[in-house]
């Protein structure tokens, strides 16, 4: 599973998530939190169909949900125990937040592997 946000250059990450899932099925998810806008910028929209396309052209299911009680965390664990997920892809801009993003979706998912590209 590779986890977008709403920018052309997660194309990298679809590359790579496709990569790890080999004959495995792939899922791009792109999570915003409730409450806050979908798209926020004037360049966003373009940018998740863009990210769609290029999923389509890996085999790939992408998905875009809402973040109940703004916790994001919560909402891709979920996604990934529903799928069945045994890789997580996150972009290295999750690790520069400083708000432990990887490190707490590891903790909500024992036994799938988190890769930070």
């Amino acid at each position: 599973m590779v986890c977008v946000t709403v920018q052309k250059t997660c194309e990298r990450l679809i590359r790579q998530g496709a990569v790890y899932a080999g004959a495995e099925n792939l899922y791009v998810l792109h999570v915003a939190r409730d409450g806050e806008a979908l798209l926020g910028g004037s360049d966003d929209g373009e940018a998740l169909d863009y990210l769609f396309r290029i999923s389509r052209e890996f085999g790939a299911e992408m998905d875009v949900l809402r973040a109940k009680d703004k916790d994001i965390i919560h909402t891709v664990a979920a996604y990934a125990k529903t799928n069945g997920v045994a890789c997580v892809v996150l972009g290295s801009g999750s690790e520069r937040r400083g708000d432990g993003f990887s490190a707490k979706l590891r903790a909500r998912l024992p036994g799938v592997d988190v890769e930070v590209i």
